[in-house]
């Protein structure tokens, strides 16, 4: 399901109809994070990292004269793929008893304050995954509200109290490891879905 949602939507035509000044990310570990310290090598200039990206966003590299070329067609949209991972997952949580075929599936977006880009963001990606549902069980079915949380925000998405929020990290740009503290360590951490232990 977590993976459909991601694939619904275009990241590059995401950030280019939000802030122009900007440009897509399609990994957690972008272009500032080194793996050599003495030479200066960045992850995401590896090929193994590249391949990484192609593989997740269903870009057939091996049909490409070089893999720079693989990458720079990867928009972070797959929307058949996107369909039949929604519906498996449907089919899935049905089969478990986790869902009925009467149930709707809301999904909130937490946020601070409702401001005027947060309706933007949100407009744009909730739109994507109500066109990714057409076709699927969940046509119809899939829906999406915000919440505003204001100083809490924080503490209410890590107790669960809604389901996405939109933001980022900054700092530490040269230190993947420190990064990673962000999904493991539970004083940095934001989502709760795993244990970290």
């Amino acid at each position: 399901f977590h993976r459909a949602m991601g694939l619904a939507y275009d990241k590059a035509l995401f950030i280019e109809s939000q802030s122009p000044a900007d440009s897509a990310a399609f990994g957690l570990i972008g272009n500032s994070y080194i793996y050599d310290a003495e030479s200066g090598a960045t992850y995401r200039g590896t090929d193994e990292a590249k391949k990484v990206l192609c593989e997740v966003y269903g870009v057939d590299w091996t049909k490409y004269s070089n893999i720079d070329d693989a990458v720079a067609d990867v928009t972070g949209y797959e929307v058949n793929l996107a369909k039949q991972l929604l519906t498996k997952a449907y089919n899935d949580a049905l089969a478990a008893g986790d869902i009925k075929e009467t149930d709707k599936v809301v999904l909130t977006f937490g946020t601070a304050s409702v401001t005027d880009i947060f309706k933007r963001h949100v407009n744009f990606i909730s739109n994507a995954w109500i066109e990714m549902a057409k076709g699927t069980p969940l046509e119809g079915k899939l829906e999406v509200e915000t919440a505003e949380k204001g100083k809490t925000w924080a503490n209410d998405f890590r107790n669960g109290a809604y389901d996405i929020c939109l933001g980022g990290w900054s700092g530490a740009a040269w230190d993947p490891g420190y990064f990673l503290l962000a999904y493991l360590d539970p004083g940095y951490m934001y989502s709760m879905g795993w244990d970290t232990s």
